[in-house]
């Protein structure tokens, strides 16, 4: 099976690559915000921000990349079962 996934999901390794400095990027911003948040405002905005805003934006960024993740995948598999090669 992972065979098959790498297979298929070799030609979208700049797909997989930018995921990846995406997530890198998202947790700079958030430890940046946090310190600024923590140095600048009272604690239960603090608060708030580590338990609702840092979390909520994880979530988010986990559906978009599923979502974008997902829809390259059913693209190549329904190009793979029409005979051709599937575009991204």
């Amino acid at each position: 099976m992972r065979t098959a996934l790498v297979q298929l999901l070799s030609d979208s390794e700049s797909v997989l690559v930018g995921a990846g400095y995406a997530w890198a990027a998202l947790m700079f911003a958030l430890g940046a915000l946090n310190i600024a948040i923590a140095l600048t405002l009272p604690f239960r905005v603090w608060a708030w921000f580590i338990s609702v805003g840092a979390i909520g934006a994880k979530v988010v960024a986990f559906l978009i990349q599923y979502v974008i993740f997902r829809t390259i995948v059913r693209r190549k598999l329904r190009g793979a079962a029409a005979g051709g090669h599937a575009i991204l």
